[in-house]
């Protein structure tokens, strides 16, 4: 005979003073608490990359201004890679952009496509018409 053999088969009846759990509560009890909050969410920005802006020789800067008078005659659709900086980290990346141009504002600096997309002239270190 074992140790618990005279109370393992009687049958539980519950309290009669408190009312019965619900699964989910009962749930959240057991679930994992995380001292460091947002901990995890640091870890992984610190481990995302960011590349750094590329300073265009003269040659580059004459080709590209070469490049964008054409643009204004022709109407097709460009491909501009452009640097965004990034808002959370130094740097930042690349990005290409296929669009018509509608405008190009030197004043201001921008490129505007015909989506109203603004990119600046200065991050700009691509065309392909």
């Amino acid at each position: 005979m074992g140790k618990y053999d005279d109370i393992r088969y009687i049958k539980y009846e519950g309290s009669k003073t408190r009312k019965r759990m619900s699964l989910y509560d009962r749930a959240a009890q057991f679930a994992p608490f995380d001292a460091l909050t947002g901990y995890k969410d640091e870890i992984i920005e610190s481990a995302r990359l960011t590349s750094q802006k590329i300073e265009l020789s003269e040659d580059q800067k004459t080709i590209l201004d070469f490049k964008m008078q054409n643009i204004v005659l022709n109407q097709d659709v460009v491909t501009l890679t452009y640097f965004v900086k990034d808002k959370k980290k130094e740097g930042g990346e690349y990005i290409s952009y296929s669009d018509r141009i509608r405008k190009i504002d030197i004043v201001e600096r921008v490129i505007i496509t015909f989506n109203k997309k603004r990119i600046p002239i200065d991050d700009i270190i691509e065309i392909n018409l």
